[in-house]
Protein backbone atom coordinates (compact mmCIF):
# COMPACT_ATOMS: atom_id res chain seq x y z
CA UNK A 1 0.00 0.00 0.00
CA UNK A 2 0.90 3.35 -0.39
CA UNK A 3 0.35 6.17 1.74
CA UNK A 4 0.04 9.72 1.69
CA UNK A 5 -0.05 12.70 4.76
CA UNK A 6 -2.62 14.87 5.42
CA UNK A 7 -2.56 18.57 6.15
CA UNK A 8 -3.15 17.42 9.69
CA UNK A 9 -0.23 15.18 9.77
CA UNK A 10 -2.29 11.83 9.89
CA UNK A 11 -1.08 9.14 7.26
CA UNK A 12 -3.65 7.98 5.11
CA UNK A 13 -4.16 4.86 2.18
CA UNK A 14 -3.88 6.22 -1.27
CA UNK A 15 -4.10 3.24 -3.31
CA UNK A 16 -2.54 -0.03 -3.50
CA UNK A 17 0.44 -1.37 -6.07
CA UNK A 18 -1.76 -3.18 -8.52
CA UNK A 19 0.58 -3.05 -11.54
CA UNK A 20 4.43 -3.09 -12.11
CA UNK A 21 4.01 0.75 -12.91
CA UNK A 22 3.05 1.24 -9.62
CA UNK A 23 6.37 -0.21 -8.38
CA UNK A 24 8.53 1.59 -10.64
CA UNK A 25 6.97 4.58 -9.70
CA UNK A 26 7.22 3.96 -6.21
CA UNK A 27 10.90 3.04 -6.47
CA UNK A 28 11.80 6.21 -9.15
CA UNK A 29 9.74 8.65 -7.65
CA UNK A 30 8.52 9.71 -10.94
CA UNK A 31 7.56 13.60 -10.70
CA UNK A 32 10.55 14.64 -7.94
CA UNK A 33 13.63 15.39 -8.14
CA UNK A 34 15.54 12.87 -5.92
CA UNK A 35 18.21 11.63 -7.84
CA UNK A 36 21.50 12.29 -6.30
CA UNK A 37 23.48 13.39 -8.96
CA UNK A 38 27.07 15.89 -9.35
CA UNK A 39 28.55 15.66 -5.43
CA UNK A 40 30.89 12.59 -6.61
CA UNK A 41 30.74 8.91 -7.04
CA UNK A 42 29.90 6.39 -4.92
CA UNK A 43 30.25 2.62 -5.52
CA UNK A 44 28.12 -0.94 -4.41
CA UNK A 45 24.57 -0.74 -4.20
CA UNK A 46 23.97 -2.06 -0.68
CA UNK A 47 24.63 -0.14 1.94
CA UNK A 48 25.65 3.21 2.81
CA UNK A 49 29.10 3.82 0.80
CA UNK A 50 31.97 6.57 0.99
CA UNK A 51 32.59 9.03 -1.36
CA UNK A 52 35.09 7.98 -3.78
CA UNK A 53 36.42 11.93 -3.38
CA UNK A 54 38.27 12.97 -0.68
CA UNK A 55 36.01 14.53 2.01
CA UNK A 56 32.87 12.81 1.45
CA UNK A 57 30.13 12.29 3.15
CA UNK A 58 29.49 9.02 4.17
CA UNK A 59 25.91 8.86 4.68
CA UNK A 60 25.05 9.94 1.01
CA UNK A 61 23.07 7.14 -0.74
CA UNK A 62 22.78 7.25 -4.45
CA UNK A 63 19.39 6.18 -5.63
CA UNK A 64 19.85 3.59 -8.53
CA UNK A 65 17.45 2.77 -11.31
CA UNK A 66 16.97 0.93 -14.74
CA UNK A 67 18.62 -2.63 -14.86
CA UNK A 68 20.61 -2.88 -11.27
CA UNK A 69 16.70 -2.26 -9.85
CA UNK A 70 14.98 -5.15 -11.40
CA UNK A 71 18.34 -7.25 -10.67
CA UNK A 72 17.33 -6.39 -7.37
CA UNK A 73 13.73 -6.90 -7.63
CA UNK A 74 14.03 -9.68 -9.28
CA UNK A 75 15.82 -11.56 -5.83
CA UNK A 76 14.25 -9.69 -3.45
CA UNK A 77 11.03 -12.03 -2.06
CA UNK A 78 9.84 -9.24 0.30
CA UNK A 79 9.59 -6.49 -3.14
CA UNK A 80 7.69 -9.15 -4.33
CA UNK A 81 5.03 -9.50 -1.81
CA UNK A 82 3.41 -6.29 -2.02
CA UNK A 83 2.09 -7.56 -5.88
CA UNK A 84 -1.29 -9.69 -6.04
CA UNK A 85 -0.94 -13.09 -6.20
CA UNK A 86 -2.98 -15.94 -8.37
CA UNK A 87 -2.39 -19.51 -8.28
CA UNK A 88 -0.03 -21.12 -11.09
CA UNK A 89 -2.03 -23.94 -12.88
CA UNK A 90 1.54 -25.63 -13.22
CA UNK A 91 4.82 -25.97 -11.43
CA UNK A 92 8.39 -25.72 -11.62
CA UNK A 93 11.34 -23.64 -11.11
CA UNK A 94 12.59 -20.32 -13.38
CA UNK A 95 16.60 -20.54 -12.53
CA UNK A 96 18.57 -17.52 -13.37
CA UNK A 97 22.22 -18.26 -13.81
CA UNK A 98 23.45 -14.26 -14.32
CA UNK A 99 22.22 -11.04 -14.10
CA UNK A 100 20.09 -9.75 -17.03
CA UNK A 101 21.95 -8.10 -19.79
CA UNK A 102 21.44 -5.67 -22.57
CA UNK A 103 20.14 -6.17 -25.74
CA UNK A 104 23.81 -4.85 -27.59
CA UNK A 105 24.43 -7.74 -29.88
CA UNK A 106 24.70 -6.45 -33.76
CA UNK A 107 22.96 -9.75 -34.86
CA UNK A 108 19.08 -10.20 -34.89
CA UNK A 109 17.96 -12.62 -32.30
CA UNK A 110 14.69 -13.62 -31.20
CA UNK A 111 16.34 -13.23 -27.65
CA UNK A 112 16.70 -9.73 -27.90
CA UNK A 113 13.26 -9.46 -27.47
CA UNK A 114 13.36 -10.04 -23.74
CA UNK A 115 15.67 -6.73 -23.23
CA UNK A 116 12.52 -4.40 -24.89
CA UNK A 117 9.81 -5.11 -23.22
CA UNK A 118 9.00 -8.25 -25.13
CA UNK A 119 8.41 -12.16 -24.46
CA UNK A 120 10.09 -14.97 -26.78
CA UNK A 121 9.88 -17.76 -24.46
CA UNK A 122 10.56 -21.55 -25.42
CA UNK A 123 10.86 -20.89 -29.29
CA UNK A 124 13.36 -21.25 -31.39
CA UNK A 125 13.75 -20.98 -35.61
CA UNK A 126 14.41 -23.67 -38.09
CA UNK A 127 12.63 -25.14 -41.12
CA UNK A 128 9.72 -27.05 -41.65
CA UNK A 129 6.72 -28.09 -44.06
CA UNK A 130 5.99 -24.39 -44.71
CA UNK A 131 9.78 -23.20 -44.99
CA UNK A 132 11.75 -21.58 -41.76
CA UNK A 133 9.21 -21.12 -38.95
CA UNK A 134 8.64 -21.01 -35.23
CA UNK A 135 8.98 -23.96 -33.01
CA UNK A 136 8.71 -24.40 -29.40
CA UNK A 137 11.96 -25.68 -27.77
CA UNK A 138 10.38 -28.03 -25.33
CA UNK A 139 7.13 -30.04 -26.34
CA UNK A 140 6.05 -29.93 -22.68
CA UNK A 141 5.61 -26.13 -22.39
CA UNK A 142 3.73 -23.81 -23.71
CA UNK A 143 5.38 -20.95 -26.34
CA UNK A 144 4.37 -17.36 -25.74
CA UNK A 145 5.71 -14.32 -28.35
CA UNK A 146 4.58 -11.30 -27.29
CA UNK A 147 5.86 -7.65 -29.20
CA UNK A 148 5.40 -4.78 -27.30
CA UNK A 149 3.54 -1.38 -28.16
CA UNK A 150 7.25 0.16 -28.47
CA UNK A 151 8.06 -1.92 -31.02
CA UNK A 152 5.66 -1.72 -33.16
CA UNK A 153 6.58 0.48 -36.17
CA UNK A 154 4.37 2.54 -38.52
CA UNK A 155 4.17 1.56 -41.94
CA UNK A 156 5.37 5.10 -42.84
CA UNK A 157 8.48 4.92 -41.08
CA UNK A 158 10.03 1.90 -42.75
CA UNK A 159 12.12 3.17 -45.40
CA UNK A 160 14.49 1.29 -47.66
CA UNK A 161 18.62 2.67 -49.33
CA UNK A 162 20.67 1.02 -50.71
CA UNK A 163 18.55 -2.42 -50.80
CA UNK A 164 18.99 -2.07 -46.37
CA UNK A 165 15.93 -1.44 -44.27
CA UNK A 166 15.91 1.49 -41.95
CA UNK A 167 13.30 2.92 -39.45
CA UNK A 168 13.50 6.91 -40.08
CA UNK A 169 13.88 9.36 -36.88
CA UNK A 170 9.99 9.82 -35.73
CA UNK A 171 10.39 10.09 -32.09
CA UNK A 172 8.64 7.05 -31.42
CA UNK A 173 11.33 4.46 -31.10
CA UNK A 174 14.62 4.38 -28.82
CA UNK A 175 17.78 3.76 -30.95
CA UNK A 176 17.78 0.36 -29.28
CA UNK A 177 14.31 -0.17 -30.39
CA UNK A 178 14.90 1.16 -34.03
CA UNK A 179 17.93 -1.01 -33.88
CA UNK A 180 16.17 -4.07 -32.84
CA UNK A 181 13.00 -3.67 -35.53
CA UNK A 182 15.63 -2.72 -38.52
CA UNK A 183 17.30 -5.93 -37.29
CA UNK A 184 14.62 -7.92 -37.27
CA UNK A 185 13.27 -6.75 -40.91
CA UNK A 186 16.34 -6.36 -42.53
CA UNK A 187 16.67 -10.52 -41.72
CA UNK A 188 13.27 -10.89 -43.03
CA UNK A 189 14.30 -9.09 -45.91
CA UNK A 190 17.33 -10.86 -46.78
CA UNK A 191 16.27 -14.29 -45.88
CA UNK A 192 13.90 -13.92 -48.67
CA UNK A 193 11.39 -11.53 -47.91
CA UNK A 194 12.59 -8.98 -50.91
CA UNK A 195 12.71 -11.95 -53.50
CA UNK A 196 9.43 -13.09 -52.87
CA UNK A 197 7.77 -9.87 -53.15
CA UNK A 198 9.64 -9.25 -56.11
CA UNK A 199 9.01 -12.43 -58.11
CA UNK A 200 4.72 -11.51 -57.36
CA UNK A 201 4.76 -8.56 -58.80
CA UNK A 202 6.90 -9.32 -61.75
CA UNK A 203 4.50 -12.26 -62.24
CA UNK A 204 1.13 -9.83 -62.23
CA UNK A 205 3.16 -7.19 -64.08
CA UNK A 206 4.11 -9.83 -66.90
CA UNK A 207 0.29 -11.73 -66.88
CA UNK A 208 -1.26 -11.36 -70.53
CA UNK A 209 -3.83 -8.83 -70.81
CA UNK A 210 -6.65 -11.44 -71.46
CA UNK A 211 -5.73 -12.72 -68.32
CA UNK A 212 -5.10 -9.40 -66.49
CA UNK A 213 -8.87 -9.07 -67.96
CA UNK A 214 -9.97 -11.99 -66.29
CA UNK A 215 -8.81 -11.41 -63.15
CA UNK A 216 -10.00 -7.98 -63.22
CA UNK A 217 -13.52 -9.24 -64.23
CA UNK A 218 -13.65 -11.95 -61.51
CA UNK A 219 -12.09 -8.81 -59.02
CA UNK A 220 -9.49 -11.45 -57.79
CA UNK A 221 -6.78 -8.87 -58.16
CA UNK A 222 -6.05 -4.83 -58.33
CA UNK A 223 -5.43 -3.05 -61.31
CA UNK A 224 -2.65 -1.07 -59.02
CA UNK A 225 -1.13 -4.48 -58.23
CA UNK A 226 -0.93 -4.95 -62.21
CA UNK A 227 0.35 -1.91 -63.13
CA UNK A 228 2.97 -1.96 -60.24
CA UNK A 229 6.74 -1.54 -61.38
CA UNK A 230 9.71 -3.80 -59.72
CA UNK A 231 11.56 -1.39 -58.12
CA UNK A 232 12.96 -1.32 -55.02
CA UNK A 233 10.24 1.18 -53.53
CA UNK A 234 7.80 -1.04 -55.50
CA UNK A 235 8.84 -4.68 -54.09
CA UNK A 236 9.38 -2.55 -50.64
CA UNK A 237 5.58 -1.80 -50.43
CA UNK A 238 4.62 -5.04 -50.79
CA UNK A 239 6.63 -6.44 -48.63
CA UNK A 240 5.00 -4.22 -46.24
CA UNK A 241 1.32 -4.93 -47.49
CA UNK A 242 2.06 -8.76 -46.91
CA UNK A 243 3.27 -7.67 -42.90
CA UNK A 244 0.82 -5.24 -41.59
CA UNK A 245 -1.72 -5.34 -38.86
CA UNK A 246 -3.99 -3.19 -37.27
CA UNK A 247 -3.04 -1.53 -34.48
CA UNK A 248 -4.86 1.60 -32.69
CA UNK A 249 -6.57 2.48 -35.92
CA UNK A 250 -2.74 2.37 -37.84
CA UNK A 251 -1.37 0.02 -40.13
CA UNK A 252 1.79 -1.50 -38.24
CA UNK A 253 4.49 -4.07 -38.56
CA UNK A 254 5.47 -6.19 -35.47
CA UNK A 255 8.32 -7.36 -35.05
CA UNK A 256 8.93 -10.99 -34.46
CA UNK A 257 5.31 -11.69 -35.78
CA UNK A 258 7.25 -11.88 -39.27
CA UNK A 259 8.32 -15.12 -38.42
CA UNK A 260 5.26 -17.06 -37.58
CA UNK A 261 3.57 -18.74 -40.74
CA UNK A 262 0.12 -18.91 -41.70
CA UNK A 263 -2.79 -21.66 -41.51
CA UNK A 264 -6.40 -20.43 -41.82
CA UNK A 265 -7.27 -22.83 -39.03
CA UNK A 266 -5.18 -21.33 -36.51
CA UNK A 267 -6.20 -18.93 -33.96
CA UNK A 268 -5.18 -15.14 -34.96
CA UNK A 269 -2.57 -13.07 -33.11
CA UNK A 270 -4.34 -11.23 -30.24
CA UNK A 271 -4.38 -7.40 -30.37
CA UNK A 272 -4.24 -5.89 -26.81
CA UNK A 273 -3.30 -2.02 -25.72
CA UNK A 274 0.06 -3.46 -25.06
CA UNK A 275 1.16 -4.91 -28.17
CA UNK A 276 0.22 -7.90 -30.26
CA UNK A 277 0.64 -11.54 -29.11
CA UNK A 278 0.30 -14.96 -29.22
CA UNK A 279 -3.67 -16.93 -27.79
CA UNK A 280 -2.99 -19.62 -25.42
CA UNK A 281 -1.57 -22.37 -27.06
CA UNK A 282 -1.34 -25.76 -25.54
CA UNK A 283 1.73 -27.18 -25.52
CA UNK A 284 2.80 -29.32 -28.12
CA UNK A 285 6.20 -29.77 -30.90
CA UNK A 286 4.33 -28.53 -34.25
CA UNK A 287 5.24 -25.57 -35.98
CA UNK A 288 3.45 -22.44 -34.18
CA UNK A 289 0.95 -21.17 -36.61
CA UNK A 290 -1.31 -18.06 -36.33
CA UNK A 291 -3.99 -16.88 -38.91
CA UNK A 292 -2.87 -14.03 -40.48
CA UNK A 293 -6.70 -12.39 -41.46
CA UNK A 294 -10.22 -13.33 -40.53
CA UNK A 295 -12.63 -14.81 -43.42
CA UNK A 296 -9.74 -15.58 -45.82
CA UNK A 297 -9.90 -16.96 -49.25
CA UNK A 298 -7.79 -18.80 -51.14
CA UNK A 299 -7.95 -16.12 -54.05
CA UNK A 300 -7.77 -13.52 -51.13
CA UNK A 301 -4.57 -15.14 -50.04
CA UNK A 302 -2.89 -14.61 -52.81
CA UNK A 303 -4.24 -11.57 -53.55
CA UNK A 304 -2.71 -10.23 -50.42
CA UNK A 305 0.30 -12.68 -49.36
CA UNK A 306 1.32 -14.17 -52.70
CA UNK A 307 0.96 -17.66 -51.46
CA UNK A 308 -1.71 -20.03 -52.10
CA UNK A 309 -3.68 -22.00 -48.78
CA UNK A 310 -6.42 -24.33 -47.92
CA UNK A 311 -9.51 -21.78 -46.55
CA UNK A 312 -12.78 -22.03 -45.54
CA UNK A 313 -14.74 -20.06 -47.45
CA UNK A 314 -14.79 -18.99 -51.41
CA UNK A 315 -16.47 -15.94 -52.24
CA UNK A 316 -18.10 -14.73 -55.79
CA UNK A 317 -17.56 -12.83 -58.46
CA UNK A 318 -19.17 -10.00 -59.34
CA UNK A 319 -22.75 -10.62 -60.99
CA UNK A 320 -26.00 -9.45 -61.78
CA UNK A 321 -28.91 -11.78 -61.91
CA UNK A 322 -32.84 -11.07 -62.77
CA UNK A 323 -35.06 -12.31 -59.64
CA UNK A 324 -37.25 -13.26 -62.66
CA UNK A 325 -40.89 -13.05 -61.13
CA UNK A 326 -40.61 -10.01 -59.53
CA UNK A 327 -38.82 -6.35 -61.09
CA UNK A 328 -35.76 -6.88 -58.76
CA UNK A 329 -31.64 -7.47 -59.76
CA UNK A 330 -29.50 -9.00 -57.33
CA UNK A 331 -26.25 -7.34 -57.86
CA UNK A 332 -22.91 -8.82 -56.04
CA UNK A 333 -20.09 -6.45 -55.51
CA UNK A 334 -17.46 -9.55 -55.76
CA UNK A 335 -15.69 -8.48 -52.64
CA UNK A 336 -13.69 -11.25 -51.23
CA UNK A 337 -14.70 -11.39 -48.03
CA UNK A 338 -16.55 -9.02 -45.51
CA UNK A 339 -14.62 -6.11 -43.86
CA UNK A 340 -14.15 -6.19 -39.38
CA UNK A 341 -15.47 -2.72 -39.67
CA UNK A 342 -18.75 -2.94 -42.27
CA UNK A 343 -22.00 -2.98 -40.40
CA UNK A 344 -23.97 -4.29 -43.24
CA UNK A 345 -23.12 -6.64 -46.02
CA UNK A 346 -26.04 -5.57 -48.30
CA UNK A 347 -28.84 -3.09 -49.02
CA UNK A 348 -31.50 -2.17 -51.32
CA UNK A 349 -32.21 0.50 -53.78
CA UNK A 350 -35.45 0.45 -55.26
CA UNK A 351 -35.21 -2.81 -57.52
CA UNK A 352 -31.66 -3.27 -56.85
CA UNK A 353 -30.26 -5.78 -53.98
CA UNK A 354 -27.21 -4.80 -53.38
CA UNK A 355 -24.90 -7.57 -51.87
CA UNK A 356 -21.34 -6.38 -50.89
CA UNK A 357 -19.50 -9.92 -50.33
CA UNK A 358 -21.60 -13.37 -51.51
CA UNK A 359 -19.95 -16.83 -50.10
CA UNK A 360 -20.52 -19.10 -52.84
CA UNK A 361 -18.15 -22.06 -51.10
CA UNK A 362 -17.70 -23.40 -47.37
CA UNK A 363 -16.22 -25.93 -45.43
CA UNK A 364 -19.34 -26.00 -43.75
CA UNK A 365 -21.54 -27.35 -46.68
CA UNK A 366 -25.09 -25.74 -46.81
CA UNK A 367 -23.30 -22.65 -45.40
CA UNK A 368 -23.38 -20.45 -48.64
CA UNK A 369 -27.01 -21.51 -49.37
CA UNK A 370 -28.49 -20.48 -46.00
CA UNK A 371 -26.52 -17.28 -45.95
CA UNK A 372 -28.18 -16.50 -49.32
CA UNK A 373 -31.41 -17.11 -48.17
CA UNK A 374 -31.09 -15.16 -45.03
CA UNK A 375 -29.91 -12.36 -46.89
CA UNK A 376 -33.31 -12.85 -49.97
CA UNK A 377 -35.50 -13.49 -46.70
CA UNK A 378 -34.62 -9.98 -44.90
CA UNK A 379 -36.03 -8.04 -48.32
CA UNK A 380 -39.30 -11.11 -48.70
CA UNK A 381 -38.09 -12.89 -51.12
CA UNK A 382 -39.15 -16.71 -50.29
CA UNK A 383 -36.41 -19.76 -49.87
CA UNK A 384 -37.98 -21.08 -53.67
CA UNK A 385 -36.03 -18.00 -54.95
CA UNK A 386 -32.92 -18.64 -53.42
CA UNK A 387 -33.09 -22.56 -54.05
CA UNK A 388 -33.67 -21.55 -57.80
CA UNK A 389 -31.22 -18.93 -58.52
CA UNK A 390 -28.04 -20.55 -55.73
CA UNK A 391 -26.82 -23.34 -58.72
CA UNK A 392 -27.00 -20.52 -61.10
CA UNK A 393 -24.43 -18.40 -58.98
CA UNK A 394 -22.06 -21.49 -58.45
CA UNK A 395 -22.15 -22.35 -61.57
CA UNK A 396 -20.95 -18.88 -63.05
CA UNK A 397 -18.38 -18.66 -60.50
CA UNK A 398 -16.80 -22.34 -61.14
CA UNK A 399 -16.61 -21.50 -65.03
CA UNK A 400 -14.69 -17.98 -64.35
CA UNK A 401 -12.13 -19.85 -62.51
CA UNK A 402 -11.85 -22.83 -64.97
CA UNK A 403 -11.47 -20.17 -67.49
CA UNK A 404 -8.19 -18.85 -66.12
CA UNK A 405 -7.14 -22.06 -65.40
CA UNK A 406 -7.22 -22.71 -69.05
CA UNK A 407 -5.84 -19.84 -69.63
CA UNK A 408 -3.21 -20.52 -67.26
CA UNK A 409 -2.03 -23.75 -68.35
CA UNK A 410 -0.73 -26.02 -65.55
CA UNK A 411 2.36 -24.04 -64.28
CA UNK A 412 5.52 -25.33 -62.60
CA UNK A 413 6.34 -23.79 -59.86
CA UNK A 414 6.58 -19.84 -58.12
CA UNK A 415 4.59 -17.34 -58.61
CA UNK A 416 2.06 -18.31 -61.57
CA UNK A 417 1.93 -21.77 -59.53
CA UNK A 418 0.45 -19.93 -56.47
CA UNK A 419 -2.36 -18.58 -58.62
CA UNK A 420 -3.08 -21.77 -60.24
CA UNK A 421 -3.48 -23.91 -56.98
CA UNK A 422 -5.72 -20.98 -55.36
CA UNK A 423 -7.90 -21.13 -58.48
CA UNK A 424 -8.36 -25.00 -57.67
CA UNK A 425 -8.41 -24.78 -53.56
CA UNK A 426 -11.82 -22.63 -54.77
CA UNK A 427 -13.59 -24.19 -57.55
CA UNK A 428 -13.10 -27.51 -54.62
CA UNK A 429 -14.71 -25.22 -51.92
CA UNK A 430 -17.95 -24.19 -54.34
CA UNK A 431 -17.77 -27.49 -55.47
CA UNK A 432 -18.20 -28.79 -52.03
CA UNK A 433 -21.05 -26.24 -51.20
CA UNK A 434 -22.96 -28.14 -54.62
CA UNK A 435 -23.62 -30.72 -52.85
CA UNK A 436 -26.09 -29.40 -49.92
Amino acid sequence: MVFSQSTRGVFKMSGYFKTIGDLERATYGIGSDNLLKATGATTGIHAGHALATPGGDATLHNLIYGQKVWSMINREINALSILPKKPWKSSGWRIMKERAIGGTADTFSVSDLDDLGGTAENICLREGGLGRGVFPLDPLRRAKIFTPKNLLVHRGDVCISCNEIYVKDSGRHSSKEKNFIELNYNYAWNGGGSSSSAEFLKYVSAIPEPVKSQLLDCGFIDRALLNSCVDESEVLKRFIDERVVGFEGNSVLASVWDLVNHSSFAPAIRISPYGVETPPIEPGSDEILHKYSGKNSPIGMWKKYGFACDCIFAYSIPFDIDVGDQALVIRCAGQLGFGPKETTNFSIDGDILSIKSLPVGCLSISLPRENFKSILSSVGLSADVANRLFPKIREVNIKARRDLIDSLQEPVCGAKAELYKALVYEIELIENSSIG
